[in-house]
């Protein structure tokens, strides 16, 4: 293992940790308050990171944009919020996306999750490099990166065996760069496998030019594994669905109608023979016998798929927020036909419906802006249990309220610019000062900066937007967002 680089700073009341993992991320850990509401592009999306244990249908974990993970062991009574051990990017103090988790079944302690920051290098100081694989050993009370192998940080998936979980795998996208100063001008996508826990990983066999693709979310049956190739640059070029028959080393493409399609979602029922797979804003299409014929059933602009995992007759699927379910599969073009009910609407587009795997009878759903929802009827009601913005706002504020009243004070703010800022600190010695955009870049540092009195700062030619100041007493540093309007 590379010798670790250690460099230790306070914000807020949390350790910060300046270090390079044994596979070069230089990025900071640490407990940070992440973007809100207004700076998250997906407005709170959780993408496919609503996870169900295995075992106990009780214990639920959701990923958000930024903010890292939040974890009910109590079906949704209270929740945790997790971000111990997740690289960080300074100036916005945001963390990678949870794209997607995975739980070991064999030992339901032992988490992966996904972390998507954009294509890009996993090493150095980069954004990117906050990304790639994160593992858990104690139910996600602390987190690690595995990133030995992996190439690029547009990670978005992972998946193991449920039959043999010691084979973890996990998926990226292949993109152009996104941020100019990256070494390289495409970073290529891939399957990779590991069998050490997620220590070290190893590319699988893939189609042709699946590489310079997307690939979303997987799903096993017995030793097959599907899963989906889309191309966002040229969507005619998408490869569609993907299979492994060989527990997850080989990967073939299949189901000819859906190559070309922009795929967002499928499901897969128990046995392998009916998949139903969304085409984004065009159509469903649906197999009974394992993809060797398709129907295209003409329900545009539905997004999310679910088959009931004991009974592949019951099927859930959304159209922004309105959620439906057949008893009899679905197969007619007619949304008001009598097989479908829309059992809920909710009052933001939905992006996840999982069935717990222990019990189908307990269904949760988790829509933008962080809310979760959850039936106990086998998906006939819902009931909100996930308020999970609040419970960051509450956390946010007793932070902010504990430790900035009584070091730092920024009047007025938000600014058109100009400001001023009063450091409380008691130290005998000026301060260095300095203050980021949202990018993490540093657009101003003053290292003498003079504490216990009040000074003047003029950003009135920056443009408009949200800042962070960040001072050094020494020994501590501190954090505190300002806006400019």
């Amino acid at each position: 293992m590379k010798n670790a680089i250690l460099l230790v700073f306070i914000a807020h009341a949390s350790l910060f940790v300046y270090g390079q993992d044994s596979c070069g991320s230089l990025l900071p850990t640490g407990l940070v308050n992440g973007p809100d509401s207004t700076q998250t592009a997906d407005q709170d999306g959780e993408f496919y990171s609503l996870e169900v244990n295995p075992l106990n249908p009780n214990t639920v974990y959701i990923g958000t944009e930024g903010n890292g993970i939040f974890k009910t062991a109590n079906g949704g009574t209270t929740w945790q919020w997790l971000r111990q051990g997740f690289h960080f990017l300074p100036g916005p103090n945001a963390y990678a996306d949870s794209y997607d988790m995975a739980i070991n079944p064999s030992d339901t302690n032992e988490v992966f999750v996904a972390m998507n920051s954009g294509p890009g290098p996993l090493s150095g100081n980069y954004p990117s490099a906050m990304g790639g694989m994160y593992t858990s050993n104690n139910g996600g009370q602390t987190w690690h990166q595995r990133n030995c192998g992996l190439t690029n940080g547009s990670e978005i998936s992972v998946f193991l065996n449920p039959t043999n979980p010691t084979n973890i795998f996990t998926a990226f996208f292949g993109y152009t760069r996104s941020v100019s100063t990256y070494p390289d001008t495409f970073y290529y996508g891939g399957i990779y496998k590991s069998t050490d826990h997620a220590f070290s990983w190893t590319p699988t066999n893939i189609p042709a030019g699946a590489d310079r693709q997307g690939f979303g979310k997987f799903q096993w049956t017995g030793d097959t594994v599907t899963g989906y190739c889309i191309n966002r640059r040229f969507p005619l070029q998408s490869l569609g669905l993907i299979r492994s028959t060989d527990g997850g080393n080989n990967w073939q493409t299949f189901a000819n109608p859906l190559h070309g399609k922009m795929i967002n979602d499928f499901s897969v029922s128990k046995d392998g023979k009916t998949i139903y797979v969304i085409d984004r804003d065009s159509a469903i299409y649906a197999t009974q016998d394992a993809g060797n014929t398709w129907n295209k059933i003409n329900l545009p602009y539905f997004y999310y798929v679910s088959i009931d995992p004991t009974n592949s007759n019951i099927v859930l699927f959304s159209k922004e927020g309105d959620l439906y379910k057949s008893r009899s599969g679905i197969h007619t073009s007619n949304i008001n036909d009598t097989a479908y009910t829309k059992v809920a609407s909710f009052p933001h587009r939905i992006g996840n419906i999982v069935f717990a795997p222990s019990d189908p009878c307990i269904v949760y759903v988790s829509t933008r802006g962080y809310r979760v929802y959850k039936s106990t009827d086998c998906g006939n009601t819902f009931t909100r249990i996930g308020k999970l913005r609040s419970i960051m706002q509450q956390a946010n504020a007793i932070e902010e309220k504990s430790e900035h009243a009584q070091n730092m004070q920024v009047i007025p703010n938000p600014s058109h610019g100009k400001f001023s800022i009063h450091i409380n600190n008691k130290v005998d010695h000026t301060i260095d000062l300095e203050i980021y955009n949202l990018l993490g870049e540093k657009i101003l540092a003053i290292p003498y900066f003079k504490a216990q009195s009040t000074n003047e700062i003029d950003l009135s030619e920056s443009p408009k937007g949200i800042y962070f100041v960040k001072w050094y007493d020494g020994e501590n540093m501190y954090s505190e967002k300002i806006s400019i309007q």
